[in-house]
C-alpha cells in the first residue's frame, strides 16, 4: 500500500463522516420541522393561518437549501467517484433520499395548513395505530 493510497483512504473517511453528519443535521431540521408543527397544533396561537404560512414558508426554504446542498454533492466529481455514481448526474437513489427526508414534514405543513385534510388522514392512519395497542 503506498503513501497516496493511505492519504485517499484518510480522506474517504473524513468525506464520509462529513456527509453523515449533514445527514444528520438535515433529519434534525426535518423533525424539528415536524415537531413545531405538533406543538402549534396543541397550542392555538391568536392567528394559526398565519403561522401556518410561516412554517410552511420555512419548510419549502429549508428543503430548498437541502436540495441545493445535497445535488452539490451529488454532482461533486471525487464524491461520485467514491460511492461509484455518475459524475455530475443525480441517480434515482438520491431523489428516494430525498423524498425521504422531505415527505414526512411536507406532510405536516400540509395537514396543518389544511384542517379537513388531517381528519381524512387520521380516519385514515387510526385503524393502524388502534392496532399497535
Amino acid at each position: 500500500m503506498s503513501a497516496a493510497d493511505f492519504v485517499a483512504l484518510a480522506c474517504c473517511n473524513y468525506l464520509t463522516y462529513a456527509m453523515r453528519q449533514i445527514q444528520r443535521v438535515v433529519w434534525s431540521i426535518s423533525l424539528l420541522l415536524v415537531l413545531l408543527i405538533l406543538v402549534l397544533n396543541l397550542y392555538a396561537p391568536q392567528s394559526p393561518l398565519t403561522v401556518g404560512r410561516f412554517v410552511a414558508v420555512i419548510s419549502v426554504a429549508a428543503g430548498c437549501v437541502v436540495v441545493y446542498v445535497f445535488s452539490g454533492m451529488e454532482r461533486n466529481w471525487v464524491l461520485s467517484k467514491i460511492s461509484k455514481t455518475t459524475p455530475g448526474e443525480l441517480n434515482a437513489e438520491f431523489w428516494l433520499h430525498l423524498l425521504a427526508l422531505g415527505f414526512l414534514p411536507m406532510v405536516a405543513v400540509v395537514v396543518h395548513l389544511f384542517p379537513d385534510l388531517s381528519t381524512f388522514l387520521y380516519s385514515w392512519v387510526a385503524p393502524g395505530v388502534q392496532s399497535f395497542k
